[in-house]
């Protein structure tokens, strides 16, 4: 079972890549295990709030990892409106 999982992790990373992969496989083991004590509970267990949102906050994750970012829209430096700026936002040194 162990190498299946290790293989299909390995085919996984190529096509979704790392962060996806391990927040879906996280996401997964979240969901099971909630599923388990939701529907199956040990006794003198109780499901916390904390549980549901913690696995709530990792779904939001994978969604917000997936979203089509637009090229640069997360850069921290911008160059001001008028500025002289080249390629790679350096300015040019004067008398050169």
């Amino acid at each position: 079972m162990g190498c299946v999982f290790i293989g299909l992790a390995a085919l996984l990373v190529r096509s979704l890549g790392v962060l996806v992969t391990g927040l879906g496989m996280i996401a997964g083991q979240l969901l099971g295990s909630l599923a388990l004590d939701l529907i199956l509970p040990a006794p003198g267990t109780l499901v916390a709030f904390p549980t549901i949102l913690g696995t709530l906050l990792t779904l939001f994750a994978i969604i917000v990892a997936t979203l089509p970012w637009p090229k640069g829209a997360l850069s921290r430096r911008r160059p001001a409106k008028g500025s002289q700026a080249g390629p790679g936002g350096r300015t040019a040194a004067k008398g050169r």
